[in-house]
């Protein structure tokens, strides 16, 4: 035994020897490191691209607004200030909560999207305070204003922010200009209304959608079911066909007769290639349709290519 172990050991030490010896020649091209995989991009991200590139578009049409209306520079540089803040905050999120879940990620940016929304209280307490912070606009221009607070509704719901928060929102923002000074001729309540009413209807917005995509969910899901179901009832029969040809040939392979045993082998053979070439195409045909039923789950649940491929 011990003979054995030292000769292993001295076997080991040529190997590593040999493997120390070798080095590659001085034309020899060496292959580049790979690159670490990039991480799977998820519903998250491509919610938060959008809304940046939103964020960078509301920040050219306050600049367009403020030389429009050069008065209104105190709600502009508000305005600005608070759309800056939420790409702050997606970077922060991005860069500080890469580890988390896409839960928590949602939880931190709808908190600060709730505190940058406070803003606005303290603005239209300064309307009331201050002459020099007021100003008018045209009717036209407070409309357009109200679309935007549609879309902001819609954003807060198709990024997932909480209920409370979405909510706490609305009142917050709702309040603020309700309780500012009349920038039009229409006045108050209905300047405050038409921001509220905005608000509503892009969560009206929001809650449409996402039942058309549950709908498309719903109908993805049972017709993949069906072709699951159909597969798999194929499969069986198919081979239950196969195993029952297969018994049939098992006396014709014990035969003495070298022609009869090596036509019953040729037949067994084509039997079982068939059937394990109808079985692969089963399961590509389910794990096509496992597939395509992942790809269309909620903003809330990304799909993953790994762990598909794992389950599967």
């Amino acid at each position: 035994m011990e003979n054995r172990n030292a000769h292993s050991l001295q076997r080991q030490n040529e190997l590593e020897q040999q493997l120390m010896s070798r080095s590659a020649p001085n034309d020899a091209v060496l292959p580049e490191p790979r690159p670490p995989p990039a991480k799977p991009r998820t519903d998250l991200d491509a919610l938060f691209a959008l809304t940046k590139r939103f964020c960078c578009v509301q920040i050219g049409n306050c600049f367009i607004l403020l030389i429009a209306v050069p008065a209104s520079i105190y709600c502009m540089l508000l305005s600005m200030g608070i759309l800056i803040g939420f790409l702050g905050s997606i970077k922060f999120v991005e860069v500080q909560c890469a580890q988390k879940s896409e839960r928590e990620k949602r939880d931190v940016f709808g908190r600060h999207w709730l505190l940058l929304m406070h803003l606005w209280l303290p603005y239209a307490a300064m309307t009331r305070a201050h002459e020099a912070w007021r100003f008018t606009a045209p009717v036209w221009a407070y409309g357009m204003g109200s679309t935007v607070w549609v879309i902001f509704g819609l954003y807060q719901r198709q990024l997932g922010l909480r209920p409370e928060i979405r909510l706490w929102t609305a009142i917050v923002v709702s309040v603020s200009f309700l309780a500012h000074v009349p920038y039009t001729d229409m006045g108050q309540p209905i300047e405050g209304l038409l921001v509220a009413g905005g608000i509503a209807f892009g969560e009206l917005l929001g809650l449409t959608l996402e039942a058309q995509r549950a709908q498309v969910q719903v109908e993805v899901e049972r017709e993949a079911q069906r072709v699951l179901n159909h597969t798999a009832k194929r499969l069986m029969c198919n081979t239950a066909q196969a195993a029952q040809l297969v018994l049939s040939q098992l006396d014709d392979l014990a035969s003495d007769d070298p022609i009869i045993r090596n036509t019953a082998r040729s037949e067994s053979e084509e039997v079982l290639r068939s059937c394990w070439a109808a079985t692969v195409m089963g399961y590509n045909a389910c794990r096509a349709n496992l597939l395509q039923r992942r790809l269309h789950h909620s903003i809330r649940e990304p799909f993953c290519v790994d762990e598909l491929l794992t389950a599967v």
